[in-house]
Order: C-alpha cells, then sequence, then structure tokens
C-alpha cells in the first residue's frame, strides 16, 4: 500500500473509526489513540491484508479495544478498606468456575473453527452489539451475507456446546 492510498484512506475513514471506538472507551483520546493504532496496523500488514482495508480497520479497532478492556480489567482500580467492607461477595460456587471455564473452552474451541468472516461477524453483532447493517459495513460484506455467515456461527456454536452436554440439545435447524 502506497503512502498516497493510506493518506487518502486515513482522510476518507479515520474519524468514522474514531467514532466507532469512542463508543467503546471512556475517553476521546483513547479512542483517538486507538485509531491511529489501527492504521498503524493497517500499515504494517500492507498488500496482505485478506478483507477491505476499511473492513480490517474496523475490525483491527474492536481487537484493540478488547485489548484495552483486558489490559484495565488485569490492573483493577484500588479503593479504600471502607470500599472493600461494604463489598458483597458475588463469586460463584467452586464447583461453579469448573463449569463456565469448560463451556467457555468449548465455545473458544467453537469459534475457532469458524471462518475469520463468520467469527468476526457473531463477534461484531453479538459482543459489541453493531446491527447487522453495521457489521456489514465493517466487513465490506452485504447484510444478507452477513446474517447468514451470523446464523451459520451461532448453529455451530450451539452444536458444539450440545455436543460438549453444556446445552441440553441444539436447536433445530429451520427447514
Amino acid at each position: 500500500m502506497s503512502a498516497i492510498d493510506l493518506a487518502e484512506l486515513f482522510q476518507r475513514n479515520y474519524e468514522d473509526i474514531r467514532l466507532f471506538i469512542l463508543k467503546r472507551v471512556p475517553t476521546p483520546e483513547d479512542a483517538a489513540d486507538l485509531a491511529q493504532e489501527a492504521f498503524l496496523r493497517l500499515l504494517r500488514r500492507g498488500e496482505g491484508v485478506m478483507m477491505s482495508a476499511r473492513g480490517y480497520l474496523f475490525a483491527t479497532a474492536l481487537n484493540l479495544v478488547r485489548d484495552q478492556m483486558r489490559a484495565k480489567a488485569a490492573r483493577p482500580e484500588c479503593g479504600t478498606a471502607a470500599d472493600l467492607e461494604n463489598v458483597a461477595d458475588a463469586a460463584p460456587r467452586a464447583d461453579a468456575h469448573s463449569e463456565y471455564r469448560d463451556a467457555l473452552r468449548i465455545l473458544e474451541l467453537a469459534l475457532s473453527e469458524l471462518s475469520p468472516t463468520r467469527r468476526s461477524a457473531l463477534l461484531l453483532h453479538r459482543l459489541d452489539g453493531l446491527s447487522h447493517a453495521a457489521v456489514a459495513e465493517a466487513l465490506g460484506l452485504s447484510v444478507s451475507s452477513v446474517e447468514k455467515h451470523i446464523r451459520f456461527a451461532l448453529r455451530h456454536c450451539n452444536v458444539r456446546l450440545a455436543d460438549a452436554g453444556v446445552l441440553a440439545e441444539p436447536p433445530a435447524k429451520k427447514p
């Protein structure tokens, strides 16, 4: 990708990417930083981008937001001792932790078996709450393709969870 192509892509898409991120992070500064990082990753990736550059930018931006959220969750803010005394123990039972970990492991495996497009469509829609139209725009696909990818991905995950005994049975296929 030439510098001219990147500059044009930046001018056309920076604000959309920044606003997309701003809906998911606490400050405009964080949104600007993550938007710039998304463009840097596109530049580093160069010609190896498999989907549209705009779709790659949105998917990268979303991954950067997730990374930032994970990092912040890993270093919680410290409160006072008085704050800690007023916190109820909402921890699940010890055996529930094991069940959740097993279900999560199965779900992660099921997601890893999906194509990158199907996985991205499902995660953008279900985790990030994007509409089918917004997912279609982010991935450079038609809305009907996004609907099909999401439907297939959900069915695949449900079948894997049912096979492992986490769900009673997979949902029936539509005729």
